[in-house]
């Protein structure tokens, strides 16, 4: 390869992706009767591969297609994360409890037989 005018330098992979290429096209065209016909349809094949204007349509519909994420603070630790969960939770559920303490609520009427044990417990005490 180090013959053919600087086709050496290039690198196993690309090499290897030009080869998929021309793979692809000749694919298509392998069944096609006419040789010239073969040549035009090869040379518009690979002069559609390598226009600008198509491969930015390429690469814009990709990255169009990639999925986004979220974008979370790497300072902070699962566990730091962890911790600052239980601490928003607790005094939610703080909040919550206050709220329900601080409306007011019925009592429920004793029956005869907590009465009688009331009774007895302060008798005995």
């Amino acid at each position: 390869m180090s013959r053919f005018n600087g086709i050496g330098d290039m690198l196993e992979d690309d090499v290897e992706h030009i080869h998929q290429k021309a793979a692809k096209i000749e694919s298509r065209i392998g069944r096609m009767k006419k040789k010239e016909h073969q040549a035009i349809v090869h040379s518009r094949l690979e002069a559609l591969q390598n226009s600008r204007e198509i491969r930015e349509a390429m690469e814009s519909s990709i990255s169009a297609s990639k999925r986004n994420f979220k974008k979370r603070n790497l300072e902070h630790s699962a566990e730091e994360r962890k911790v600052k969960a239980k601490i928003e939770r607790d005094s939610n559920r703080m909040a919550s409890l206050s709220i329900i303490a601080s409306k007011p609520h019925e009592t429920v009427p004793l029956s005869n037989y907590n009465k009688h044990k009331n009774e007895l417990l302060r008798n005995n005490s």
